[in-house]
């Protein structure tokens, strides 16, 4: 059987194609991911209100199938329904269900804590109403955001369609431009990231976290699949 070390459940609001693309180049042998996928096209609040009502649902499934952790991708819409939602929904999936559950936002926050960064800049490719909300949210949960800057984009598909160099150099120049910070966050897993996540922090110097790589990180930890993974930044093997 695949999965035989962990099998993780993965309600993504969009297509999920990178972040499945990734998770496949982070996680290690004997993980599988299983995925339900809610069908959000545009990142506007009618959509966003609409989808959210969909968790509960998509999160059932994927108990019936059989999963060990249950994680909730989607960070715009919880972002949408305003700071502690990630951890509500969490809380009554888990009661429900029984399974350990996670969302994106929540692995992203834990995440930068581990990494010890507390004044961040974040590098987004998202509209600029968005980013207001991303950089409110990481705010309210003590870090200091520094600078935020977006391409604009509000439809994930577009997004996934970016090639890597383009968070790369966002990334870069946003960090260079800025003093005092103490590390990176990319957010949104549907643009690539990951194969500039050793560049960045061998180029600068500082920790990087992406959203791929903190939702891949802690849903192995909540799998209790603790084997340390190279090449791809500090957090995935510290």
């Amino acid at each position: 059987m695949y999965g035989w070390r962990a099998r993780i459940g993965k309600v993504e609001p969009s297509r999920g194609d990178t972040y499945q693309y990734e998770f496949y180049r982070l996680a290690p042998k004997g993980v599988v991911l299983v995925v339900s996928i809610l069908g959000l096209k545009q990142l506007i609040r009618e959509e966003l209100e609409a989808y959210y009502l969909k968790y509960r649902e998509a999160a059932r499934e994927l108990a019936q199938i059989g999963v060990d952790v249950i994680s909730l991708g989607g960070s715009p819409l919880f972002q949408h329904k305003g700071f502690g939602s990630d951890r509500e929904i969490m809380k009554e999936i888990e009661e429900e269900t029984g399974i350990p559950t996670i969302t994106g936002l929540t692995a992203e926050v834990e995440a930068l804590r581990h990494l010890h960064m507390r004044r961040i800049v974040i590098a987004t490719p998202f509209p600029e109403e968005v980013n207001i909300r991303t950089a409110d949210w990481f705010t309210k949960a003590g870090f200091e955001v520094l600078a935020i800057r977006g391409l604009g984009i509000d439809r994930p598909a577009e997004m996934a369609k970016l090639p890597f160099y383009v968070p790369y150099r966002l990334a870069r120049e946003l960090f260079l431009k800025t003093r005092g910070a103490d590390g990176i966050f990319l957010a949104c897993p549907r643009w690539p990231t990951i194969e500039i996540i050793e560049k960045l922090e061998m180029d600068l110097g500082v920790p990087v976290v992406t959203a791929s790589q903190a939702a891949t990180w802690y849903a192995l930890r909540k799998a209790s699949v603790k084997e340390p993974i190279f090449g791809y930044g500090r957090l995935l093997h510290t």
